[in-house]
Order: C-alpha cells, then structure tokens, then sequence
C-alpha cells in the first residue's frame, strides 16, 4: 500500500454539516499475507480530523508484528490497498470493549476511558472502505 507521508481522515455530522470534534475511529490494513491489522482507536480534533503519519502507521505495524510474529507478516508496504474505517458508536466500541477487556487490559482501559464520556460517540456505527490507489491525502466520513 502507498501510505502519503501523513493522512487526514475527517469526520462531519451528516445532519448538520459540522466536523465531528472527539469521534472514535479504528483503521483497518488488510494485509496480503496472514492477519491485517487494526490501528487506533484515533480521536477527531477540533476540526473533526485524525492525522496518521506514514512513520506511524510503520511503528505500530511494526510493534503487532513483534508482539505476535506468527500471525503477522506483510509490512505497511506489502499490505492491500484499501483501508476500511470505523466510526465508532456506544455499542460497537462497548462491543469492543468486551472482547479485548480480558486478553488486553491496557488497551480495554483506554476504550473504558472513552465510553467513560472521553469521546463523542456516533450514533450509528459505520465502516468506509478506501481505495487507496485512487486517494488523496484526505478521506472525508459523513456520520449520523
């Protein structure tokens, strides 16, 4: 995959127009060999953006990789080029929650956090998926 040297990812209110400030996303890599991989969860700012650095994406590739060798294989290169994209709503990222709380405690901690009232939550979840040889360095969400 051809990753921009940074990636804007922005989430607006379909019903008003507006950025969505404090929507929780998760990135999606479908890898070409074995498992894909999930990065986030991301936080929208003030203009309702998330920005991914080329160098972050790689670092956190890098760190499922060594955390669980054989079920990784491809680097950021070597993955499809299609991101899917998930805004988050109460229930999909409770749902989450579950499944991780047990085997994954710090990372169930921070999605705690979030439900706790550290985010702005959409009302429906939603996944968009991305051809990223035909994206530019912004991909715009429209949520309800």
């Amino acid at each position: 995959m051809k990753w921009p040297s940074e990636l804007r990812i922005q989430v607006h209110s379909k019903e008003s127009g507006q950025p969505m400030r404090g929507a929780v996303l998760f990135i999606l890599i479908p890898a070409c060999r074995k498992n894909g991989y999930s990065l986030g969860p991301f936080v929208t700012d003030e203009r309702g953006e998330v920005r991914i650095t080329r160098e972050g994406a790689e670092r956190a590739i890098s760190a499922i990789r060594a955390e669980s060798p054989m079920d990784y294989a491809d680097d950021l290169e070597e993955c499809l080029p299609i991101l899917r994209v998930d805004v988050e709503s109460r229930k999909s990222l409770q749902e989450r929650w579950s499944r991780i709380k047990d085997f994954y405690p710090e990372d169930a901690g921070r999605l705690r956090s979030l439900l706790n009232g550290g985010a702005r939550l959409a009302s429906t979840a939603s996944r968009v998926e991305i051809d990223m040889s035909k994206q530019e360095d912004l991909i715009d969400i429209e949520v309800t």
